[in-house]
C-alpha cells in the first residue's frame, strides 16, 4: 500500500499486535511505526513478525490506543504538533518548523530569536497530584543568555518545569507554588552545541523526584529530592514548550525537540532505560533477522458472509455493512 496501510505486526502465534504509524516513505522503504508489545522481560528475548506487500489494503489499522490511558500527550514531533495518544490535547504552533534530521524521523526546531513555542492549552490533566513522568529527545544550540532558560513550563514558579543553568550547565525537573524559594528540584549535567542530542526525564512520585539523562542519574551530588510538599502542582496556565510564560526572547529555546510524552504516573527506571535503548540506539536493542518472502496473489474473486455484532472483528475487512443484529461482510481474496 502507498500509504503504509498493509504493514502489521504480530507475535509468534499470528496474533496482532496494535501499533500506529509515525511515517511511511514508500519510495525509499522507511517505515516508523509503534508497536504495542503486552510483555518485556530481561529473562528472554521477545519475537515479533512484521507483514507487508499487500498493495490492495485500503484501511488505516494505526490506532492510538497503543498508549496507556496515563498518557496525556504524546507527541511525535514531526509534520504536526497533535496529540497521538487519546487525549486528543494537540498542540498550538507558533513559529517551528520541522527539523528532517531527528532522533527518530523529524523533530520540530526552535528559533530564540524568532520566539518559537508550541502551546497546550489550559487543560487540568496537566496539573499533577501523586505521580508524574515527562520525557523527550532535545539538542540544545546553545544555553539562553539569561542564566535561566526554558524549555518546558506551567506557569511561572507555581508551576513543574524543565530548565536550564547556562552558569554550572545543568538541567533542572522543578516544581514551585510560587513563593520565594521553595522550587525544589531534581538536576543532571548537559551541554549545549556540538549537536548533542540528550534524552531527558523527569519523574515523581510519593517518595522522590528525580531526573535522568540519557537514562542516568547524576554521578555525583544529590539525585532524587524526597522533598515533595510542593510536588502538588496545580494552576490556569498553560504549558509552554520552548518559551517561559513572560515570552522574553533571552529565555527561549534554540535547538531542536523530538518525541515528547506526558504521563500522569511515574515510569520505572527498567522502563526509562528500555525506551532509551530502544530509541537511541535500535540496531543494538532489536535483532532484525533477514526476513521471509511471502508473496501475495493479486485481488482476485472476493464473497460475502453473515455478520452479527458478537463474532465481529471489522479491521480485517475491506468494506463492512451491518444494521441491527445481522449485516454482510465483504472482503477481497
Amino acid at each position: 500500500s502507498p500509504l503504509g496501510y498493509d504493514i502489521y505486526f504480530t507475535d509468534v502465534n499470528g496474533i496482532r499486535y496494535d501499533h500506529q504509524l509515525d511515517t511511511y516513505d514508500p519510495v525509499n522503504g522507511k517505515i516508523i511505526a509503534w508497536v504495542s508489545i503486552p510483555t518485556i522481560t530481561t529473562s528472554a528475548d521477545v519475537t515479533i513478525y512484521m507483514y507487508y506487500g499487500n498493495n490492495a489494503t485500503a484501511f488505516d489499522v494505526s490506532t492510538s490506543s497503543i498508549w496507556s490511558s496515563d498518557y496525556v500527550g504524546v507527541y511525535h514531533m514531526g509534520q504536526s504538533v497533535q496529540d497521538y495518544g487519546r487525549s486528543g490535547n494537540d498542540g498550538i504552533n507558533s513559529g517551528t518548523t520541522v527539523d528532517n534530521g531527528s532522533v527518530i524521523g523529524k523533530g520540530r526546531a526552535f528559533v530564540r530569536g524568532n520566539k518559537n513555542f508550541i502551546q497546550l492549552e489550559n487543560e487540568p490533566v496537566f496539573n499533577f497530584h501523586t505521580g508524574q513522568t515527562v520525557s523527550f529527545w532535545i539538542k540544545m544550540n546553545s544555553f539562553s543568555t539569561d542564566d535561566w532558560g526554558d524549555y518546558i513550563n506551567k506557569g511561572d514558579n507555581a508551576n513543574w518545569r524543565f530548565v536550564t543553568n547556562r552558569t554550572n550547565a545543568q538541567m533542572f525537573y522543578s516544581f514551585g507554588t510560587g513563593g520565594a524559594g521553595d522550587l525544589i528540584s531534581a538536576n543532571n549535567a548537559v551541554t549545549a552545541g556540538g549537536g548533542s542530542w540528550y534524552y531527558v526525564v523527569g519523574t515523581f512520585n510519593s517518595s522522590a523526584k528525580s531526573l535522568y539523562i540519557n537514562a542516568a542519574l547524576p554521578t555525583t551530588g544529590t539525585t532524587t529530592y524526597t522533598d515533595l510538599q510542593n510536588c502538588d502542582v496545580t494552576n490556569s496556565e498553560p504549558v509552554l514548550i520552548g518559551m517561559n510564560p513572560q515570552a522574553t526572547d533571552v529565555r527561549a529555546f534554540d535547538g531542536t525537540m523530538d518525541e515528547l510524552r506526558i504521563s500522569n504516573v511515574a515510569k520505572s527506571k527498567d522502563w526509562i532505560t528500555a525506551e532509551y535503548r530502544n530509541q537511541s540506539s535500535p540496531a543494538t536493542y532489536i535483532t532484525l533477522p533477514i526476513g521471509e518472502a511471502l508473496i501475495l496473489p493479486p485481488p482476485t474473486g472476493g464473497g460475502t458472509a453473515s455478520a452479527n455484532p458478537t463474532s465481529l472483528f471489522a479491521r480485517e475487512y475491506t468494506t463492512l455493512t451491518l444494521s441491527s443484529d445481522t449485516g454482510t461482510i465483504q472482503w477481497q481474496s
